[in-house]
């Protein structure tokens, strides 16, 4: 069983992919006032041109 599905079945939280958590994440640092610019560096699969809609 993967880690996650074992993680969220012991503490009976509902699972959700990888994926979403990390739009979770650049959701979080945005409203934490990090700049478009600023995301893409932290997490090196974004594009920088994806985020600077914004």
């Amino acid at each position: 069983m993967h880690d996650m599905n074992r993680g969220c079945k012991a503490s009976g939280v509902n699972r959700i992919r990888i994926h979403d958590l990390r739009h979770s994440y650049v959701s979080l640092l945005i409203n934490m006032g990090f700049s478009a610019l600023d995301i893409a560096e932290l997490d090196e699969g974004l594009q920088k041109q994806l985020t600077l809609v914004m």
